[in-house]
């Protein structure tokens, strides 16, 4: 007669073992991918949490775990490479004209567009003023960095096979390509700089 296989008894080492698998997958996703914080949630000592990690890291169970999990929740949030290259297009090829009206006033948050208002990452409402004087409302956007988005789908795109076959490929720039493109730079700044002053001055005449 074959032997049926037995599954461990709660208690038993072996189910131990397996629960302490799973906390540990659970956490590590949870943290930020900190093995050794997640050894800790999964019941090692903090002396060995470090060690403890690293071997849970290379468990073949563990790996199966966190693969089987991350698909999970980016599915169930909807996290596709799609989004993902979406958001970062946004970013990278923001058109900060968007956050002005036809007459150069900041837009209110709430009528911009998807596309920019993804490259909004944080905001600002301060009052000056009280009492016998005018109180003047001020409302500032902070905007999410377009470098790293671009760099990203250039990579994605398969602009940086390596470092040295782009600089093969690629002659250096030109010093008058560079001034001109740091005056386009100023200019547009310069021209942002002086919409927000004339946002400001609206508010206070309001």
């Amino acid at each position: 007669m074959m032997r049926k296989n037995k599954s461990p008894k709660a208690g038993s080492s072996a189910t131990s073992a397996e629960v302490r698998r799973q906390l540990f997958a659970e956490a590590f996703l949870a943290n930020g991918n900190n093995a050794t914080n997640a050894a800790r949630v999964a019941g090692f000592s903090e002396k060995s949490a470090a060690s403890q990690g690293a071997r849970l890291l290379k468990h073949a169970k563990v790996q199966q775990l966190l693969e089987k999990r991350q698909a999970e929740v980016l599915d169930n949030l909807k996290i596709t490479t799609e989004r993902i290259t979406l958001e970062r297009a946004r970013l990278a090829f923001f058109d900060p004209r968007k956050l002005f009206d036809k007459d150069g006033q900041l837009l209110p948050i709430h009528k911009l567009d998807d596309d920019t208002a993804a490259v909004i990452c944080g905001f600002r409402v301060s009052q000056t003023g009280g009492g016998e004087e005018q109180v003047t409302t001020t409302k500032d956007y902070k905007l999410a960095s377009k470098d790293a988005s671009l760099t990203s789908l250039e990579r994605q795109r398969g602009m940086y096979l390596s470092d040295n076959e782009q600089m093969k490929r690629e002659p250096a720039a030109d010093p008058l390509d560079m001034i001109e493109s740091a005056r386009a730079i100023a200019f547009t700044l310069a021209r942002a700089s002086r919409l927000l002053d004339q946002q400001r001055k609206g508010n206070g005449e309001g």
